[in-house]
């Protein structure tokens, strides 16, 4: 975004950017890169624009990455309850990461598909949230038929 008209130079200019890095990118680097891109920027702007600055800021948080490994009790009782023996990595952001983050074992895993996430026209079938809720109840049985002494 800039300027007040398509004719007119601006005075000013500001953009917006997303990372969701996958884990074994890591974004603070990222970040401190792109600091240093724009510090080095600054410096030869000012040679012709003494007034030029570029300036950073988070508008959100910052939301972890997610890299459960696949040896896992959790991984193995997912696999299990949903029969698929075959795990992924996806570039997407969710609040997994941060429980992770805290201890819990932590995967993403539910119905619907994010080919169809986030668009004015996004869905999940209600075959898949059948499925989602059998799923649930699969969990939770599993949950109370296990003793164990520590949360997964």
């Amino acid at each position: 975004n800039g300027g007040i008209a398509v004719n007119v130079v601006a005075d000013r200019c500001s953009f917006q950017w997303d990372i969701r890095n996958i884990p074994k990118v890591k974004i603070r680097k990222v970040i401190a890169d792109f600091e240093r891109h724009c510090q080095h920027r600054t410096e030869e702007l000012r040679k012709k624009f003494p007034g030029a600055k570029i300036e950073t800021r988070d508008v959100h948080p910052l939301v972890p990455p997610l890299d459960t490994p696949d040896h896992l009790p959790v991984v193995e009782l997912i696999k299990q309850l949903t029969g698929n023996d075959t795990t992924t990595t996806v570039a997407y952001a969710a609040e997994a990461g941060q429980f992770a983050n805290a201890g819990f074992q932590t995967v993403i895993c539910g119905p619907g598909s994010i080919e169809q996430a986030h668009r004015a026209d996004e869905f999940i079938s209600v075959i898949q949230l059948e499925k989602g809720l059998e799923f649930m109840e699969r969990l939770v049985h599993a949950c109370i038929k296990t003793d164990r002494s520590e949360p997964l």
